[in-house]
């Protein structure tokens, strides 16, 4: 399944949404595993991230690249890093659209939960994957 938020910019709100959309997505599909897929560590750094994951589990899942959040394993990936995952739920909040293809291409995405930064490219994925649910 395919997931997205009608939001734009840094919504903790929607973020939170999605984030436990993908949690539960991956539960119920019995992977078990998300990927939490970001251009670079330095997206992690302040802001939204922080103000909904907290601090201390941001500061620790940039070093270790691993976390566990409510049975599921959190496998941290970036443009550059690829995670020993196998079949997962890829959450891609805030990526480009190059990036966001990578990861619906990629052969162990089993589900997908996306937070556009930018209107546009809420409307451009909306337009491009109308079979995606809006959370």
């Amino acid at each position: 399944m395919q997931y997205h938020t009608d939001s734009s910019g840094p919504d903790a709100a929607a973020f939170r949404r999605a984030f436990a959309r993908a949690i539960a997505e991956a539960s119920a599909t019995g992977v078990d595993e998300v990927i939490f897929l970001v251009h670079s560590l330095q997206m992690l750094e302040g802001g939204v991230f922080e103000e909904v994951l907290g601090e201390k589990f941001v500061a620790a899942f940039a070093k270790n690249k691993v976390a566990a959040a409510q049975g599921v394993r959190l496998h941290l990936e970036t443009e550059r890093v690829t995670s020993a995952a196998n079949a997962a739920v890829v959450f891609a909040p805030f990526v480009s659209a190059k990036l966001l293809a990578k990861a619906m291409g990629d052969y162990r995405t089993k589900g997908l939960v996306y937070v556009p930064w930018a209107e546009s490219e809420r409307d451009a994925y909306a337009a491009a994957y109308p079979n995606s649910t809006q959370i």
